[in-house]
């Protein structure tokens, strides 16, 4: 499906999953949508933009960051740089909503712009405690599973992290 990110009449479905060739300008697209979702009441806190390399997702951060400014801007100057943007020229109220939005996204951090490990960093840091509980029996559990299988300490650092998962209590973190 040909899709042209920059005219104000394309419409997308949500959520959007890009899969493309390397320099078939899936940044491009990217930066572009998350744009006009900001301009649209989207916060940049509800959009997970996900790649696979850490080059890959400072680019992207980049130029999403770029293109915010670049949008703002060209909305200050009442530029139509970008055909989605004609709407919010010609609507008063449409042009203030897109300034503003503009500006909150460009004061929030971008959490979920980058590899799919941060990502799921993020998730886990954010929602760990809501979807499991660690406790010092199931660590050890876990070592002694493990110790069965290899026959000894695990000698992967993975392995190695999950024996020293820290947990909330009362007092705050603690590690084993």
């Amino acid at each position: 499906m040909t899709v042209d990110i920059l005219q104000k009449d394309q419409s997308f479905t949500l959520p959007l999953l890009l899969e493309a060739s390397a320099g078939t300008g899936k940044t491009f697209f990217i930066s572009h949508f998350v744009i006009r979702s900001l301009l649209e009441g989207i916060g940049l806190e509800q959009i997970a933009a996900i790649t696979f390399t850490k080059k890959a997702a400072s680019e992207l951060k980049e130029r999403i960051f770029s293109l915010i400014d670049e949008t703002f801007d060209a909305l200050v100057q009442r530029e139509a740089k970008f055909g989605y943007l004609e709407p919010y020229l010609e609507d008063p109220l449409l042009y203030q909503k897109g300034i503003e939005r503009l500006l909150t996204a460009k004061a929030t951090p971008p959490q979920a712009i980058g590899t799919i490990h941060h990502f799921a960093s993020v998730l886990l840091s954010q929602y760990s405690s809501k979807i499991f509980t660690i406790t010092p029996h199931l660590v050890e559990l876990f070592a002694k599973i493990t110790r069965e299988f290899l026959g000894e300490t695990p000698s992967s650092p993975f392995l190695k992290s999950l024996l020293m998962i820290s947990h909330k209590n009362e007092k705050g973190w603690e590690r084993w």
